[in-house]
């Protein structure tokens, strides 16, 4: 749980930072925004599992990538669960 929290917060920390330098007017909001989504759009991928057959486990790879990369990452892994 602890690594999860550090993986978050430094996630937060850079995203906010590219965030500042592009100019945008609330750059911390945004990226948290922004990572919520990507990590809660991955816990909804992970508990439709029984209906959609696709198994994404929340690893520290995948919250990393989600948290990260946003929605687009999780349709990343998703898409890489399902080909691979």
């Amino acid at each position: 749980m602890p690594k999860m929290f550090l993986i978050i917060a430094i996630a937060w920390i850079v995203y906010s930072m590219v965030n500042a330098a592009s100019g945008f007017e609330k750059p911390l909001r945004k990226s948290l925004y922004n990572i919520m989504i990507g990590i809660s759009s991955l816990v909804i991928v992970h508990y439709l599992r029984p209906y959609t057959g696709v198994d994404v486990p929340i690893s520290t790879m995948s919250l990393t990538v989600s948290s990260v990369f946003g929605i687009p990452g999780t349709a990343l892994i998703l898409a890489l669960d399902v080909f691979f």
